[in-house]
């Protein structure tokens, strides 16, 4: 009799929390995440992991289900409206955009930067005017549309296994933050996914229910896109394969995003924008005379208030419209980055709106040949600090670093890259994984 009411509690409790596949893959990305934290402390021990405390609870408490957009329509006619006036706005003419990127000289090599694109004086004054035009008739931020806090994903296909597992830390650290999954269309979702993880405070979408998703070509093109149509108005965005290492609810009350608005995080290298980027965009007076000091974003995390920084989504949206035929090639000249990641500062910096760049270089996660005389020395991942954390003493010290977000950028979050490393790819999921028109899809798995 005792046996039989325990066997019933634990399969109620099961069917309310999580099915077998989803403790194995949760007890997966534990034990992985616990390897890399000691590959990450022993190749520098001066970046230790502060301790933090995950929910525990013997019955799962419910999660709030994230909200539907209440008027479908009405932000629907918003996207035509901008997208109409995006078009009216078409940049001119086309900038080459590179089949892969290719790596330009180093960024104090000014006289060859700064004649990388042929874009005469004309052109640019026209782009200038056009530009400055354009941002005068974005529309005014649309009250009542987008409410409350939550986290996005751009999934489909594999990438709903990688941010299975991300959104598996995300609860197993205790958010309670709503989670809206984003898929290209419903060629994309997998039969019953949606309805089971619903029950995790996580609800699908479709950018097809919004938008004509042809019109894109690029995957990197829908992240601003899935900004746009979140029902949120603060939104924290996460790459599918971005995988929280502490609760990320606590940095929606961080100084740093309530003082501004816009939270952003570093990538490796100095920007390698065209000479003529500030000075089309508004953000300058006149074409740069020197390289640029510019540091480059990494937008596998944002932290995006849209009711602040509404005209900066706005500007960020139509620069990954038209992000193939001019803006990538205008922000990075064809090198690395190459995609939508550093549209959103160069929106910010045209408007000259306040905005928040995590101090903290990024830390590299790698095996570590040189202790251990094993492994490769590969890069699988990046650590990326909490907004919250101490100011380096000086600029580039990691020693007050507190780690975040660990994006799994070079080995994925798939069950499968785990298990069996031999095992061969499934074709289908191979060929979406090198689908640049993919939403999840990115040069290098950048």
């Amino acid at each position: 009799m005792i046996e039989t009411h325990g066997n019933n509690f634990m399969e109620s409790l099961r069917r309310r929390c999580f099915s077998t596949q989803k403790i194995k893959k949760l007890a997966i990305c534990a034990l992985v995440t616990v390897a890399l934290y000691g590959i990450y402390i022993y190749h520098d021990p001066s970046h230790r992991i502060r301790s933090y405390t995950t929910k525990s609870s013997s019955v799962c408490e419910p999660l709030t289900i994230a909200p539907p957009i209440e008027d479908t329509a009405a932000i629907s006619r918003l996207w035509l409206e901008l997208t109409d006036l995006f078009d009216v706005h078409k940049p001119s003419p086309d900038l080459p955009s590179p089949g892969e990127p290719s790596h330009l000289p180093a960024a104090w090599d000014f006289d060859t930067i700064k004649n990388w694109l042929s874009i005469t004086p004309e052109e640019m004054e026209a782009m200038r005017m056009m530009h400055a035009e354009l941002v005068g008739k974005i529309p005014a931020y649309p009250e009542n549309v987008y409410k409350g806090r939550g986290l996005i994903y751009v999934v489909g296909g594999v990438y709903s296994e990688y941010a299975a597992t991300s959104v598996g830390m995300l609860r197993l650290l205790g958010s309670t933050l709503p989670v809206e999954m984003w898929f290209k269309d419903s060629a994309e979702v997998k039969p019953g996914w949606c309805e089971e993880i619903a029950q995790e405070g996580i609800a699908c979408r479709l950018l097809s229910d919004y938008m004509d998703v042809s019109n894109f070509t690029q995957g990197f093109q829908f992240k601003s896109a899935s900004l746009f149509f979140s029902s949120f108005q603060e939104v924290l965005y996460l790459d599918a394969d971005n995988i929280p290492v502490r609760n990320p609810d606590i940095i929606f009350d961080s100084d740093p995003y309530r003082q501004t608005g816009v939270v952003l995080w570093p990538d490796l290298w100095k920007g390698t924008e065209s000479p003529m980027t500030g000075y089309i965009t508004g953000a300058s007076e006149e074409v740069a005379r020197a390289s640029s000091e510019v540091q480059t974003v990494e937008s596998g995390e944002i932290l995006w208030d849209k009711k602040r920084h509404w005209r900066g989504l706005c500007l960020s949206t139509y620069y990954n419209y038209h992000g193939p035929k001019y803006f990538y090639t205008l922000i990075t000249q064809g090198g690395p980055g190459w995609g939508d990641k550093d549209t959103f500062p160069t929106a910010l910096r045209a408007l000259d709106v306040p905005w928040h760049l995590v101090p903290h270089p990024l830390v590299r996660i790698h095996e570590d040949r040189e202790h251990t005389g094993r492994g490769t020395g590969t890069g699988i991942a990046m650590m990326q600090a909490d907004p919250a954390s101490p100011d380096p003493p000086q600029k580039g010290q990691n020693q007050t670093f507190v780690p975040l977000f660990m994006h799994s950028n070079t080995l994925k979050w798939g069950v499968l890259h785990f298990m069996c490393q031999t095992c061969p790819e499934d074709p289908t999921e191979q060929a979406r994984r090198h689908d640049t028109t993919h939403p999840g899809a990115t040069f290098k798995g950048r």
